[in-house]
């Protein structure tokens, strides 16, 4: 072994002291070298074009469609499917225009979360799960907040 050879692996052991840990960041990057690829979306003469645009940002230029389809297949209807996506692209709105007429508000949280978690799990599949809690709120990333079918939340106490 020469000299560079040494070298680099003196440095690499700082960042994975042992076998295992080496492997399993090999394991790692093997991995989110094998997940799909991104989503690139190019848009031009958007001048003076604020709410298209702001569709097109929001709804994924259509990808937030698909994954629900792919989550939910026949599972919903075409109008089931729609509402969830409206509120996916504009929840203040959707919720402001839904809630008034819903009987049982606490079934309708419930029941949508679990939808959502749904088409979530689905967008999820594209990235490696460190990514992904890197990109949620700490309490979710976390695994403190859960959600019950029932619609009621907490947070769980630190064990300990």
């Amino acid at each position: 072994m020469d000299a560079n050879e040494l070298r680099y692996l003196k440095l690499l052991s700082k960042s994975f002291p042992t076998a295992a840990k080496a492997s399993a960041e090999i394991i790692n990057l093997n991995a989110i070298l094998n997940l799909p690829k991104a989503t690139e979306v190019f848009a031009s003469d958007v001048h003076g074009e604020y709410t298209a645009f702001i569709h097109l940002l929001r709804n994924g230029s259509g990808s937030v469609k698909l994954k629900i389809d792919d989550a939910f297949g026949d599972e919903l209807t075409e109008a089931e499917k729609s509402s969830l996506a409206a509120l996916i692209y504009y929840p203040t709105e959707k919720m402001a225009a839904v809630l008034p007429g819903v009987a049982d508000e606490n079934a309708w949280y419930a029941q949508t979360i679990l939808k959502l978690v749904a088409v979530c799990k689905q967008a999820a599949g594209k990235h490696s799960r460190s990514k992904v809690r890197k990109a949620m709120p700490a309490d979710f990333a976390s695994g403190r907040f859960r959600v019950h079918p029932r619609g009621a939340h907490h947070r769980e106490q630190p064990r300990g």
